[in-house]
């Protein structure tokens, strides 16, 4: 044991050291119960173990109580500080972008959560349960009194939650559901944006809200907040589409309006297969050297653990050079990155690039996918064989709570009644055939015309506005 981290109620959280994997450390739980509450201690034991996600603990041991009532979950040390903390400590100043990106991450784990077979249920949404570490990224933590959703159940029997965070269901009002967890993300959302001085909406609340970036949202903080649980958002993907239109929404005024007609930010492209094979790497290269051709910056990251593609085009283009031994290269106008880590990702996004494309291959790891659902072009990319287009609406389908009005469907050789077919099936207009195109490298007139109806609503560099006066 090294030290407590962590003191709530009968429990408490310790730093450990593995005295086995020497330098190894784990946050241990030790819960104290009497004999009536050993059955929901081994229960929250039973439901971290089943859980797999990225932004939650890793449960790796668990003892379940003694005679004394001593229990003990072995879990993954999250190494960062709570989020009341990180609030605190920049006196709530924080950026907006860092704070929508906070509310997308509790998004993606949310979504996770009720997507399980039964549902889970998180219900104590609350800056103290929600841990910040490296880059801004967040880990929820503490399952206390999370459930499982029952079907034919009217209202909890325990009526749990933290006053200020919680539904109004947690207390007696009703049954908990999805929607419960969606109203404590409201009054999440609300505290940040008002320097932890309201959790809940009140009148007046919104002259509080501290600039226009933050005020596009009230629509939707409101609506998260309000009593009745079918008045709110239903599901995490209802949420997500309405915060989508809210961005674009803005986003277009913003470029309509700026004086010099430029737009900020480097704009992602991330290309996914839905299966080996789907020409995901070529198709990739073939983007990132049309755009240069334009004259765009820009850079491609290979995120595929398995690729070896961008190894080859490196030992062809530089044999016998010192840039052999390099992770990243330049060819043609492009900057290559060899299986970037998220330290160079925020790097990348955060430099002079104007487009960053990321081939994503076919493996659909979860954090690769994360990187897919935040780009500003999510392109899928399906085997050539007209016998896989099934796989199109099979991976559709595998992400159902998912907004797809961005996504962009690549069939590669599909005939014209093809792509009219896969179309309607896929209620999108966004589905094209790729021409034949043998070298990525190349450039081909029908693919530039592909390429420029595919691309051209992600510019991130808008013409200069030309005035005439008389």
């Amino acid at each position: 044991m090294i030290r407590k981290i962590g003191t709530g109620g009968m429990s408490h959280v310790y730093l450990a050291e593995d005295l086995k994997l020497l330098g190894k450390k784990w946050a241990i739980k030790e819960n104290v119960t009497l004999p009536e509450f050993h059955g929901s201690i081994v229960s929250e034991a039973e439901t971290l173990i089943t859980l797999q996600h990225p932004r939650l603990p890793q449960i790796v041991d668990f003892f379940a109580p003694d005679e004394a009532g001593y229990s003990y979950l072995v879990m993954d040390f999250i190494d960062g500080i709570t989020l009341q903390e990180y609030l605190h400590n920049k006196q709530f100043q924080i950026p907006v972008n860092t704070l929508i990106r906070i509310i997308h991450q509790i998004m993606e784990v949310l979504d996770y959560l009720h997507g399980l077979t039964p549902p889970m249920i998180y219900r104590d949404l609350k800056p103290s349960n929600i841990m910040i570490v490296e880059h801004d990224e967040i880990r929820l933590i503490d399952f206390g009194i999370a459930r499982k959703y029952k079907l034919s159940g009217i209202e909890d029997t325990v009526k749990l939650g933290t006053i200020g965070f919680a539904a109004p269901e947690q207390f007696g009002a009703g049954q908990t559901d999805a929607r419960s967890d969606l109203y404590s993300l409201g009054a999440l959302f609300l505290y940040m944006t008002t320097r932890g001085a309201h959790s809940e909406w009140i009148s007046g609340v919104e002259q509080l809200l501290r600039n226009d970036s933050i005020r596009k949202y009230i629509p939707v903080m409101r609506r998260l907040l309000r009593y009745e649980p079918q008045t709110r958002y239903q599901s995490i993907k209802e949420l997500r589409e309405e915060m989508y239109r809210i961005s674009e929404h803005y986003e277009r005024r913003n470029e309509t309006r700026a004086s010099d007609g430029m737009m900020q930010g480097t704009r992602v492209i991330a290309l996914v297969g839905t299966g080996a094979g789907a020409g995901v790497t070529h198709t990739a290269i073939a983007i990132s050297h049309y755009l240069a051709r334009l004259g765009s910056k820009v850079a491609i990251v290979e995120m595929s653990k398995r690729s070896v593609a961008f190894s080859r085009i490196k030992s062809i283009a530089y044999r016998d050079s010192e840039e052999n031994q390099a992770k990243s290269f330049d060819l043609e106008g492009v900057h290559y990155v060899q299986r970037s880590n998220k330290y160079e990702m925020v790097e990348l996004l955060g430099g002079s690039y104007q487009y960053v494309v990321l081939d994503l291959g076919s493996e659909r790891d979860y954090s690769q996918m994360e990187e897919f659902f935040r780009s500003d072009l999510p392109i899928v990319v399906n085997a050539a064989a007209e016998w896989k287009q099934d796989d199109m609406a099979t991976f559709m389908q595998s992400y159902p709570n998912q907004p797809k009005m961005k996504w962009t469907y690549l069939l590669p050789l599909a005939s014209k009644e093809t792509v009219n077919r896969m179309r309607k099936r896929m209620n999108s207009a966004r589905v094209y055939s790729v021409p034949p195109h043998f070298d990525p490298f190349d450039r081909t007139e029908d693919m530039d015309v592909v390429l420029h109806e595919l691309l051209n609503t992600i510019k991130p560099i808008s013409k200069r506005r030309r005035f005439l006066f008389k």
